[in-house]
């Protein structure tokens, strides 16, 4: 992906998108490459907090 690129990928809770959810792996970071950014937005309580 270039500099500033977005990724925007739904889910299993997505509706109407049950066993069809995406899962993304970047590849390893070059060395000296720049800090990554990673933003979840999800509903409140999809994932329990400890």
């Amino acid at each position: 992906m270039a500099l500033s690129a977005a990724a925007i990928l739904k889910g299993e809770a997505y509706p109407g998108n049950a066993g069809f959810g995406c899962i993304h792996r970047s590849p390893p970071a070059a060395p000296g490459a720049g800090a990554r950014l990673l933003l979840c937005l999800d509903e409140p309580g999809r994932i329990p907090l400890a």
